[in-house]
């Protein structure tokens, strides 16, 4: 949304938002030690005020692509950093003032959707929130497109390692049609 607001090239970024699962299953990437997984090791790249090389021609372009963009948009964007925000490291100070600036735009898209969904959102999370299954994905995307036409919202099903029981159903998840129906029959 950044780069396109301000007409910053973002071929690269395009790409890797749009298709990043398949772009990391296509590109080689040798990982250091310290990353599981290419898209841990991008992450912390584009973090980095002056992040190495990868050795791969694709990633190396993206990397290259984020750290133009970073720089006009520091400048341009400089009115969203709080005037008393304050580094709590020494290195990557421009990333830290970058990482700012992307926080300031995912709350004000986050508080567009919560205002939305209302109490259909039980958990809300830096780029996004845990809700209902009744929830309107495509009148989120709606109301979100008029502010924001880049973005969208999208349905992730949940990662757990806990195992309900079988049969498990909670009335804090069903929506209101399911459980006007339950509450029906137990009170017939």
């Amino acid at each position: 949304h950044l780069c396109e607001k301000h007409k910053i090239r973002c071929d690269f970024i395009k790409q890797y938002a749009y298709d990043r699962n398949e772009i990391l299953a296509r590109e080689e990437l040798k990982l250091p030690k310290k990353y599981t997984t290419k898209k841990q090791y991008i992450c912390a790249l584009l973090n980095q005020d002056t992040p190495k090389s990868t050795q791969n021609k694709w990633f190396d372009e993206l990397v290259k692509e984020i750290i133009y963009a970073k720089d006009i948009l520091l400048e341009k964007e400089k009115g969203v950093v709080h005037p008393r925000y304050k580094p709590k490291k020494d290195y990557n100070l421009k990333s830290s003032r970058f990482s700012n600036i992307l926080c300031y735009y995912e709350t004000k898209a986050l508080l567009i959707i919560l205002d939305s969904v209302g109490s259909k959102a039980s958990i809300p999370m830096s780029d996004g929130f845990a809700g209902h299954k009744s929830v309107d994905i495509e009148e989120l995307n709606k109301k979100l497109k008029k502010q924001y036409p880049q973005c969208k919202v999208v349905k992730k099903d949940t990662e757990t390692c806990f195992k309900l029981p079988e049969g498990f159903e909670s009335e804090d998840y069903m929506d209101e049609d399911e459980l006007y129906e339950k509450k029906k029959l137990e009170f017939e």
